[in-house]
């Protein structure tokens, strides 16, 4: 059975670099443009399930990106605080059209895999054509079926089958990670997706890459144990057969093979019709 709702994974938000003083500071702020590259409809009611505090940078431009395009049915759910059906979370969110997830993907999966909402949001994935999961930047790691947090890879969420989802940060990006967790299970694929990217997931496979940045598909299902060495610290990883291959804007891959999808085979249609017929 295909999914019939969608997934959209946003990398991140805002992309910053350290001067020369050692100072963090912005170098490029994405949520604009990558908001403006998914079509919702204006009645839409959309849902924000977050980790973060009502002042952080990424909250509030999301929140800003959502009222420039002219929605005002949206809600803010913090993690944080108590969630139960009395105070009415589980109802809204059984009732959005849109859920957006954002802050840390640990403690997004803790709250998600802990009550009912998890469970409810994969029925809406699995059943509601009309329902749409976005995943910004860190948060976007839970929904894959293996997660990267800070200290290793665990169980994700598992509305990637089959991948791991890896969003770097512009200033600190370690792709080893990534690399390490999909060669302990190679029939994994690793998709990392860079600042000013979108990754538009329908049917459970079919992704489009929409944006000014880029991500990449990393397969190692060609790799055979021979040809893999003990990992050391600090050290390059080489490992022969170890695949990859860059995706930009307009760029389609199948999820269940790693392969790129002929433009002609992939429709893109933001009005939901013929999208869950399998070819």
């Amino acid at each position: 059975m295909y999914p019939k709702g969608k997934l959209i994974l946003l990398g991140q938000l805002i992309d910053s670099q350290y001067n020369d003083n050692g100072e963090l500071v912005v170098k490029q702020n994405h949520g604009r443009s990558l908001f403006s590259c998914i079509s919702l409809k204006k009645e839409a009611h959309i849902e924000i399930i977050t980790s973060l505090p009502s002042s952080d940078e990424s909250l509030t431009m999301c929140c800003d990106a959502i009222s420039e395009k002219g929605h005002t049915n949206y809600g803010i759910i913090s993690i944080h605080k108590e969630c139960n059906d009395n105070n009415g979370y589980y109802s809204r969110i059984a009732e959005a059209d849109i859920i957006i997830l954002l802050g840390n993907q640990s403690e997004i999966h803790t709250f998600l895999s802990k009550n009912s909402i998890g469970e409810l949001l994969h029925n809406k994935y699995m059943t509601d054509e009309k329902f749409t999961l976005i995943g910004i930047h860190t948060a976007a790691m839970a929904l894959s079926d293996e997660m990267i947090s800070k200290k290793c890879t665990e169980k994700g969420l598992g509305f990637v089958k089959e991948c791991v989802i890896y969003t770097p940060t512009e200033e600190q990006p370690d792709y080893k990670k990534l690399i390490k967790s999909i060669l302990t299970q190679r029939n994994y694929l690793g998709l990392s997706i860079r600042g000013g990217m979108s990754v538009i997931i329908e049917k459970g496979y079919k992704a489009v890459c929409k944006g000014k940045g880029s991500a990449m598909i990393i397969n190692a299902r060609a790799v055979t144990a021979k040809s893999m060495k003990p990992f050391i610290r600090g050290a390059s990883i080489y490992v022969k057969n170890l695949k990859g291959q860059i995706l930009v804007d307009g760029s389609a891959v199948d999820l269940r093979t790693g392969t790129l999808i002929k433009p002609h085979a992939f429709s893109y249609d933001l009005n939901f019709t013929k999208r869950n017929n399998p070819v």
